[in-house]
């Protein structure tokens, strides 16, 4: 599994995470829960979305959110540049702070997102260290 108890080594929950809002879409369940778990350990609230129209849902639900982390693949043909592409259109960028997309197929990622004219803060190759995601959140 990407995710394990042994990643939290040598971190501490960061009690100024506490208020921030975390939306995590990813179609792949167990990879989901296990994120919303290790992030919740961090004092990260954190809202999940399964697919593009849950996320689009939970967005006009609950924004704004401190970060926007999603999969690159959402399955069902949308995928995570179409989900930003949208929020930003009918949201607008100010709803979040931080976009960080996550990907097995990182060249595809980068494409597409050139393509959308879409800017991310940073790319997570799967499988990636949930220490490093982590770090990232907490630079802001």
């Amino acid at each position: 599994m990407l995710l394990n108890k042994r990643s939290l080594k040598g971190q501490k929950t960061m009690a100024k995470n506490t208020k921030r809002r975390i939306l995590v879409v990813d179609d792949e369940p167990d990879f989901l829960q296990s994120l919303q778990e290790f992030l919740e350990i961090f004092g990260f609230e954190v809202v999940t979305a399964g697919n593009y129209i849950h996320a689009l849902a939970r967005f006009a639900d609950s924004g704004p959110y401190f970060a926007i982390i999603s999969d690159y693949n959402l399955g069902e043909g949308k995928n995570g540049v179409d989900l930003i592409t949208q929020i930003i259109t009918y949201f607008g960028k100010e709803k979040f702070t931080l976009l960080i997309m996550m990907s097995g197929n990182d060249s595809e990622l980068r494409a597409d997102l050139a393509a959308a004219r879409v800017k991310v803060d940073k790319i997570f190759p799967k499988p990636f260290d949930v220490n490093e995601l982590v770090n990232e959140l907490n630079k802001t």
